[in-house]
C-alpha cells in the first residue's frame, strides 16, 4: 500500500522531513504575523481573520455560463410543453421552494444550530425551487436556522 501511495517503507525519515517541512512553514507563517493586517489578535490571544473577498469570476466564464443555460433551458422547456402531464400542470406560473433539513456532523460553514429541528446540534437545510416546467431550479445548501427560509434560491 505504501508503494502505491509513493510513500517510503521506513516511516521514521519520512516523519522527521514531514516535521521539518511543517515547522518551516510554522515558522514562515509566525514570522509575517506581525505585518500582516488582516489578522488581528484579541486579548486572549485568539487570531481574528478579516473576511476574504471573492475573485471576480473572468468575462469568458461568465458569458459561457448565460449562454450554455439559456440556450438549454430555452431547448428543455419547449420539449417539456409537448409532453402532455406537464401541459395539465399548467404553464410555467406554478412554483414552489421547500426545503430537507439534516443534521450536520461535523464542523462546517452551513452548520447552524436550530432547537426545533437538530435539538443541541448544528444542522444545514437543502433548499430547492421547483415549477410546473423544471424541477431543481436554483438548489443550495443553506444554514439550517429558523430564517434559512429568506434564503430562497433565485430563477
Amino acid at each position: 500500500m505504501l508503494a502505491s501511495l509513493g510513500l517510503p517503507g521506513e516511516v521514521g525519515g519520512h516523519l522527521a522531513a514531514r516535521a521539518v517541512l511543517l515547522d518551516g512553514t510554522y515558522r514562515e507563517v509566525a514570522g509575517r504575523l506581525p505585518d500582516n493586517a488582516q489578522i488581528v489578535f484579541d486579548d486572549d490571544g485568539r487570531p481574528h481573520f478579516a473576511a476574504l473577498e471573492p475573485e471576480p469570476e473572468p468575462a469568458s466564464l461568465l458569458e459561457l455560463r448565460l449562454a450554455t443555460y439559456r440556450a438549454a433551458n430555452a431547448t428543455l422547456i419547449e420539449h417539456q410543453a409537448s409532453i402532455g402531464l406537464a401541459t395539465a400542470w399548467g404553464g410555467g406560473l406554478v412554483a414552489s421552494v421547500d426545503g430537507m433539513r439534516f443534521v450536520v456532523p461535523v464542523p462546517s460553514v452551513y452548520a447552524r444550530p436550530n432547537p426545533k429541528y437538530f435539538g443541541r446540534r448544528g444542522g444545514a437545510t437543502w433548499l430547492n425551487t421547483i415549477n410546473d416546467q423544471a424541477a431543481g431550479l436554483g438548489g443550495k445548501v443553506v444554514a439550517g436556522t429558523p430564517r434559512d427560509s429568506l434564503s430562497a434560491p433565485t430563477t
